[in-house]
């Protein structure tokens, strides 16, 4: 029988501003249960849209591992609203409905904002990179992605009052910052990120692709 997940919180960091709430969801099928999983992805996705609050979800798909491996981010608009989700029937029912779909209780994360980019970690795998590595990512991201958006939006947003200029801006970046900036960046230095880190033989990192 498929144990009840067990949802692990994150609180943000002291200072750190509001942002959307992600929930990630990490969950092992067998390579003749992928039909059957898709199908239940679909049918949620769809509950989904209807939901107060719900923004978007991104599935990452992990199929050639012996066992396939699904990550699935849930996006709401703020933790209130994904913790009403999470905590109303509808959520129930469909996680009753992985009852013989996965190999185990799926592993459930919350974060608010990027936190969710340096927060996966499995059996084996490093904790978070050095705090200093994750401040000269985010600045690399953040930077040229400000200096590249005010240039192509100032023909739209030129003639509004400079709050709601970068009002616009910090929505664009942000959405952009969340997929696919982060995770790309992350997957692509990731032996950096994580360099610092011990390592047993045999233990594989492995990034977020899309």
């Amino acid at each position: 029988m498929t144990e009840m997940p067990v949802i692990h919180r994150r609180e943000p960091a002291s200072g750190a501003q509001p942002g959307l709430a992600t929930l990630m969801v990490v969950d092992q099928v067998s390579k003749d249960g992928i039909q059957n999983y898709e199908a239940w992805l679909a049918g949620i996705h769809g509950d989904l849209k209807s939901q107060p609050g719900f923004v978007s979800v991104d599935v990452i798909r992990q199929l050639d591992q012996p066992r396939p491996e699904y990550l699935i981010l849930i996006k709401f608009t703020d933790q209130a609203q994904m913790e009403r989700w999470q905590s109303s029937q509808e959520a129930a029912q469909w996680l009753a409905k992985l009852e013989g779909l996965v190999d185990k209780a799926p592993r459930m994360e919350q974060a608010i904002g990027l936190e969710i980019w340096f927060d996966r970690k499995a059996a084996g795998q490093p904790d978070l990179p050095a705090y200093w590595k994750r401040v000269l990512l985010s600045i690399a991201c953040v930077y040229p992605m400000i200096m590249l958006l005010e240039w192509a939006l100032d023909p739209v947003i030129g003639g509004l009052p400079p709050a709601a200029r970068i009002l616009l801006v910090v929505v664009v970046l942000s959405a952009l910052l969340t997929w696919p900036i982060m995770p790309f960046a992350t997957r692509i230095l990731r032996s950096w990120l994580f360099k610092d880190q011990v390592h047993e033989a045999g233990d594989v990192l492995h990034a977020p692709t899309k």
